[in-house]
């Protein structure tokens, strides 16, 4: 994906700041223009609606965790079983980066609350062809239904985050029994001490600033 112009990054990096701190339906066109310093109708000049924005945020969140996900997998041992584990990999370090991040969640969550579908349409896919072993897989059904159904399985699950109600293990759990039912995964039904083993030994010390790490520093190194 090519690069913004820096009037772009800037609305953008404004966008993802305030996205952040009061979630997608607080936000408006109006809040971010103010912290451009422009008249929200110019951002409609570069950008067609908030949703396009919010849209935007949640890409350069996924190829944060995918780039994260690329060095992890460097570490794998020879024999294990990739494609399973890549998956378990990208579920079991994004919903712990949800239920780590109690901004970007509620955010992530009130922006699947758009819809799915229309999310769906606007996800970048990309990101799941930039590189030879992504960290997730559409499958051979319709790319558009598969990835709306994940859309809204992932949403209900970090709803259920934020509530208290499960953890980002049981979540990963879930949503990899529920890969399976869709065709994204082989299938495999694995046993929670294998997931919290794999958790234990790839992700339970790895600590990212969302904001600073995923959404801002391709932005602001670019303006810099």
């Amino acid at each position: 994906m090519p690069k913004p112009n820096d009037t772009k990054s800037r609305i953008i990096t404004a966008a993802a700041k305030l996205f952040f701190e009061n979630g997608y339906e607080q936000t408006t066109l109006r809040q971010i223009a103010k912290q451009v310093g422009m008249t929200h109708v110019s951002i409609l000049k570069h950008f067609d609606s908030k949703l396009e924005l919010a849209t935007q945020t949640i890409n350069d969140y996924l190829n944060g965790l995918r780039r994260t996900c690329d060095a992890l997998i460097a570490s794998f041992p020879a024999d294990m079983p990739d494609d399973y584990f890549r998956h378990l990999l990208w579920w079991s370090l994004h919903f712990k980066m949800l239920a780590d991040n109690q901004p970007f969640r509620r955010f992530y969550i009130s922006f699947y609350r758009e819809g799915p579908v229309v999310s769906a349409q606007l996800i970048d896919k990309n990101l799941m062809d930039e590189s030879p072993q992504p960290p997730f897989q559409i499958g051979e059904k319709s790319d558009f239904i598969s990835l709306s159904l994940m859309s809204a399985a992932d949403a209900n699950l970090a709803s259920l985050i934020d509530m208290g109600i499960i953890d980002n293990l049981v979540a990963t759990k879930l949503i990899v029994h529920l890969n399976g039912f869709l065709g994204f995964i082989p299938s495999y039904n694995p046993d929670e001490s294998v997931i919290s083993e794999f958790f234990e030994a790839y992700l339970a010390d790895i600590e990212v600033d969302i904001l600073n790490d995923y959404l801002l520093s391709a932005y602001e190194d670019e303006a810099g």
